[in-house]
């Protein structure tokens, strides 16, 4: 089974705006492909169920499709925040 990294970033802002640099990033969990919402509010509602984010920070995050990752960011000033790396699966770890 395909399996797909739920990464935690940490990013700092570039000069231009909406633009961020990834610093750094840590696996904090995985997710089955299969398991991956298709639309958007969903995968938010797949995060906040399984903890990542809270459930009062629903309306204050989006979805940002980067042809790799589906990068979760804030509303307020585009900074990414969480992950899931779809471009890369791992066959059958745990």
């Amino acid at each position: 089974m395909k399996r797909h990294k739920i990464l935690s970033i940490d990013a700092w802002a570039d000069c231009e705006p909406k633009s961020w640099n990834w610093n750094a990033w840590y696996i904090v969990g995985h997710i089955d492909h299969d398991k991956i919402p298709e639309k958007d509010c969903k995968v938010i509602r797949w995060l906040i169920n399984n903890g990542f984010i809270r459930q009062d920070a629903r309306r204050r995050v989006y979805v940002e499709d980067d042809g790799y990752n589906l990068v979760i960011c804030a509303r307020k000033d585009h900074m990414p925040l969480f992950a899931i790396e779809y471009g890369c699966s791992e066959e059958g770890e745990e």
